[in-house]
């Protein structure tokens, strides 16, 4: 399995998110969304809906994107 994980900075970055507003939001420590970005097939689906609801229309296209490439 090839993840670009990239497009999960890109999405978060898009709505002006810094890595601690994203962890804040997904309930986790700054070092463990990092290392989420890095790899993110460990996000877990309650930290994507948290995030994906707290992203503006543009990050969560990329968002949307980024979890498509993950199963297709």
């Amino acid at each position: 399995m090839n993840i670009d994980s990239s497009k999960f900075a890109d999405a978060r970055r898009a709505s002006g998110l810094t890595l601690e507003n994203a962890a804040s939001i997904c309930g986790i420590a700054r070092q463990t969304y990092q290392l989420r970005e890095k790899k993110a097939g460990d996000f877990h689906l309650s930290e994507l809906a948290a995030l994906n609801a707290s992203m503006n229309e543009s990050g969560k296209k990329l968002l949307r994107d980024a979890i498509y490439g993950i199963f297709f």
